[in-house]
């Protein structure tokens, strides 16, 4: 399953915690209770905006490009990184077991444990959809870089849904992760050269 641009699945129900700064680390958490956690997820996504809007505020379009890259880079992270803990959750479950956990087990699993943490993704999604209309609306790049930005908009979705829909076995997800990492960065690396050349 695959998200175009501008579409999200609400699969997140209690406690992925990026810190209460937009440079903080995607953590795992299961010490809050779960209106606990939707409330500081409801502030840090207002934070997030808010940092947002001014990095926005007069920016010019190649600087909302680059702030684009920027921000693609540093969200894809913290989704690589929750997909680490998730992995180590998943092998542990599967200690002591007969058989394997399912990727549908664990998605149950993901959607019951960090689902407070919308309003913290919604406004990641928000940022970045609101500078790429930006960049359609101002008419400064052509068609050719303009493709450069979809391209990079669609890979940050699917990024998520390989992450945080998983499928098949541990080994399954472990070698989809790997390779959206090598796609992520590769689309990446190839959407900062063609701005470079801009």
């Amino acid at each position: 399953m695959s998200f175009g641009f501008g579409q999200r699945v609400v699969w997140l129900a209690t406690a992925m915690l990026i810190g209460a700064s937009v440079v903080s680390c995607v953590k795992i958490e299961t010490g809050q209770t779960a209106d606990e956690a939707k409330a500081s997820a409801d502030v840090q996504a207002r934070n997030i905006r808010a940092d947002w809007a001014k990095k926005m505020q007069g920016a010019s379009e190649p600087q909302i490009a680059a702030l684009i890259a920027d921000h693609f880079n540093y969200v894809t992270a913290q989704y690589f990184n929750f997909s680490n803990e998730l992995m180590k959750r998943w092998e542990d479950g599967e200690s002591g077991r007969d058989q394997p956990i399912s990727g549908t087990e664990m998605r149950k699993f993901v959607t019951a444990w960090t689902g407070s943490q919308q309003p913290v993704l919604t406004a990641f999604d928000d940022n970045l959809e609101y500078s790429y209309s930006q960049l359609k609306q101002g008419h400064y790049y052509g068609e050719a870089f303009m493709g450069q930005v979809k391209n990079l908009v669609d890979e940050y979705y699917e990024v998520y849904s390989v992450v945080f829909l998983p499928n098949g076995t541990l080994d399954d997800y472990r070698y989809k992760v790997e390779q959206e990492k090598f796609k992520a960065s590769n689309q990446l690396a190839e959407y900062r050269r063609a701005l470079s050349s801009q």
